[in-house]
């Protein structure tokens, strides 16, 4: 029974990330596209408004971890913020106007980023650190399916009935992302008043360096976040079709490689993967930078997601590794995505600055050489698991005390 009990939770939690990822795609893809192309904001507009978003989402974060952890069920604080942020990324596609969007984006990303707080202190929950990579690696395999149906939905629908069909198909996936969420069923917790933890009793040395460490790297990722879509309206002139075909591709690649990631990063360690990512990462920027067509940015764009992939899966599992209190974790996760959070929101609005006085291509030039350096403040943090370890099974019951 224990065993099929993991089964089915590695089940509903693949099934919550493929159906909230098909939100985030929609949302990540079109969102920009439609405020360049309908509202015809500029790169300084979209680069302020990414920034009061962020800096809107840092301030309620505290409130998520909190409650998370206070009362213990990650669950259902999940499950609301996803579906509040999938109806939140509906109405985008009916705005109007420049302080519409401004709200609306916020409104997403306060709700989506509280949920993905409390959903990663419950996989936390759920999950060993020798097991932990495989796992989430296999989230990561969902997640990416979600993001090619939504992928081949969005675009296609777009070009054929315009950007308001978009709400239903939003609403329908925001609610199919909570119904298996519910469905998890969460370990009984220890009755620990969590104001009685300090803490500075649970704030280990490697979380302070990863901390600081990630702080420098999202910022300089989060340059070229606000400048995606504006160059794909702006520069390439890019149909709704084709910026999903984009999509899809990188979806397609991270399908198939983030399971691989994830049991490397159980296999021959974090660091590694870690190391290299940037320099993966800064592809995505060179092909929006020295690209001349769409053939180009399509090829450069699945490079790209081979490694960055990496990225996205093992960040996630080294910051967990560097947790090891349960009844405060989602705190610290939380004090982890204000703080990089923060450097975010200064990153998007210097690009969204740079894109309007020195130009796209040239702000994108810039963004990726700065990704490709960072490879060298990475190198300075220590490895979380040892190398080659044996793994049982990809989930394992918590136990804070082997941590």
């Amino acid at each position: 029974m224990e065993r099929e009990e993991k089964r089915k939770i590695l089940t509903l939690a693949m099934l919550t990330n493929f159906f909230s990822n098909t939100i985030t795609n929609i949302n990540t893809n079109y969102s920009g596209v439609y405020a360049a192309e309908k509202l015809n904001l500029k790169p300084h507009q979209l680069g302020t408004a990414s920034s009061i978003s962020t800096i809107a989402t840092q301030l309620t974060q505290p409130i998520w971890g909190y409650l998370s952890d206070l009362k213990g069920i990650r669950k259902y604080f999940t499950a609301a913020g996803y579906l509040a942020a999938g109806l939140a990324i509906a109405i985008i596609y009916k705005l109007q106007s420049y302080i519409q969007y401004i709200i609306a984006v916020s409104v997403t990303w306060i709700f989506w980023n509280g949920a993905y707080t409390c959903w990663q202190a419950l996989i936390g929950d759920v999950t060993s650190r020798s097991g932990r990579g495989r796992f989430i690696g296999a989230l990561g395999f969902a997640a990416n399916l979600g993001g090619m149906v939504s992928s081949i939905l969005a675009g296609f629908i777009i070009d054929i009935y315009g950007y308001g069909a978009l709400f239903n198909l939003c609403i329908v996936f925001a609610i199919a992302s909570a119904i298996p969420t519910l469905a998890i069923k969460e370990e009984k917790r220890r009755k620990i008043k969590t104001e009685n933890i300090p803490l500075r009793n649970v704030i280990t040395g490697k979380y302070r360096l990863y901390l600081a460490v990630s702080m420098g790297w999202w910022g300089i990722m989060s340059i070229a976040w606000p400048l995606f879509s504006i160059t794909q309206v702006k520069v390439f002139h890019f149909t709704k079709t084709e910026i999903g075909l984009l999509a899809l591709s990188g979806s397609i690649v991270s399908t198939f490689t983030s399971p691989i990631w994830g049991r490397a990063a159980d296999k021959i360690g974090r660091k590694p993967l870690l190391t290299i990512s940037p320099i993966f990462a800064s592809i995505w920027t060179f092909a929006y930078a020295f690209s001349q067509n769409y053939m180009q940015v399509l090829i450069l764009t699945m490079i790209g997601n081979i490694g960055g992939t990496a990225l996205m899966t093992v960040s996630n599992i080294y910051l967990l590794d560097t947790i090891i209190h349960r009844e405060r974790r989602a705190t610290l996760i939380s004090i982890y995505n204000i703080l990089t959070g923060a450097a975010e929101a200064i990153g998007q609005y210097i690009g969204g600055q740079l894109g309007s006085i020195i130009g796209l291509r040239e702000t994108m030039t810039i963004a990726g050489i700065l990704r490709l350096t960072y490879t060298i403040p990475i190198l300075i943090l220590p490895e979380t698991v040892k190398k080659g370890r044996k793994i049982n099974f990809i989930l394992q019951v918590h136990r804070p005390r082997h941590r």
